[in-house]
């Protein structure tokens, strides 16, 4: 007599039960993907604050903070492994564990960018600067800010087409990136002035690499979409 074939079988996940187990594991992931996001975003606004303030207390929250941002990323690297150890994910469900993986690097990064902004605040308090320049980055760090933002939010919408428009975008922060260094470059004296330069340079620096940033997150969910590995073309990274 022959026996029914088990509807599950050949899944990759066993049972139905088990699935549904899985499903909530992936969901519990793309939580904590979600909540690093949210963390990373209030980070960088932090450290724009405090720039743009010179506030040299809400710097030192910044810094403080970032040990929560680096903890939360170790919590996704222990669930995308534990997640491949026991249940092998496959297709759709392994190119959402891996973009979640690499999600919380860049994350992570940006958290770590959102500190030397802190840092170099502190270091520039006081010093005379320039009003181009300090336009220029407040520009530079709106927009990446609003990157990183809209880069989660094609995360949560699974939305492909959103995600090429990064690469876009990022070419305003790399073209403010290059008026900052030429700027500053013009900027000879008095001593002081140029140290405030050199601080507002690397600022500069941080602020086009949390739009990179944002650009390689677009480029995740691209992939984790599509399962198509692309490389959004943009202008020169500066």
């Amino acid at each position: 007599m022959a026996t029914q074939a088990d509807p599950s079988a050949g899944n990759g996940h066993g049972s139905v039960a088990s699935r549904g187990s899985f499903q909530k594991d992936l969901d519990a992931l793309v939580d904590q993907v979600h909540d690093m996001g949210a963390l990373s975003c209030a980070a960088l606004q932090r450290a724009l604050q405090a720039f743009a303030a010179q506030d040299v207390t809400l710097c030192d929250r910044v810094i403080e903070g970032d040990d929560v941002l680096d903890e939360r990323f170790l919590g996704i690297q222990r669930e995308v492994l534990r997640l491949i150890a026991r249940q092998a994910p496959v297709d759709s469900d392994a190119r959402l564990v891996t973009a979640a993986m690499h999600i919380g690097l860049h994350l992570e990064r940006i958290g770590d960018l959102a500190v030397n902004v802190a840092g170099l605040t502190k270091l520039a308090v006081g010093l005379p600067g320039d009003p181009v320049v300090l336009a220029s980055l407040r520009a530079m760090g709106a927009i990446a800010l609003e990157m990183i933002t809209a880069a989660m939010k094609a995360f949560s919408d699974r939305d492909a087409d959103a995600c090429p428009r990064l690469a876009s975008t990022d070419d305003r922060v790399d073209e403010l990136n290059r008026a900052v260094t030429e700027r500053v470059l013009a900027i000879q004296t008095p001593r002081q002035r140029r140290r405030w330069a050199v601080y507002m340079d690397e600022v500069a620096r941080q602020l086009e690499r949390a739009g990179d940033h944002a650009v390689d997150i677009g480029e995740q969910v691209w992939f984790m979409v599509t399962g198509e590995l692309r490389e959004f073309p943009g202008d020169d990274p500066g």
